[in-house]
Formats: structure tokens, C-alpha cells, sequence
């Protein structure tokens, strides 16, 4: 009796189009990643003061 492969082998649209939506939620999970790195706030607020005219 042999074995129907092509049977057992076919795949659903739907898990082709699940699979395309992982794999680019998990690149750009990936790419945020590596871009939340470079945005680095200043660790202490500082307030300047000028003096215009003998006034603060």
C-alpha cells in the first residue's frame, strides 16, 4: 500500500499567511530593539537661568 505524500504534504493558505505575519512581527520586534538602544534620555533635568538686564 504506498503512502499518499502529496496528500500529507499539502498546506492551508491560512498557515502560509500565519507564518509570513511571524516572521515580520519577529523582525521588526528584532529591529526595535535594536533602535530603543540608541534613544537614551539624560539621567538628571538641569534648568539654566540668564540674566537680562540685571533680572533673573
Amino acid at each position: 500500500m504506498p503512502l499518499d505524500i502529496q496528500k500529507s504534504l499539502k498546506v492551508k493558505p491560512a498557515h502560509i499567511v500565519s507564518f509570513i505575519v511571524f516572521l515580520l512581527v519577529s523582525l521588526s520586534t528584532f529591529t526595535a530593539q535594536v533602535y530603543a538602544a540608541d534613544a537614551v534620555w539624560p539621567s538628571k533635568t538641569t534648568y539654566k537661568y540668564a540674566n537680562v538686564n540685571g533680572k533673573w
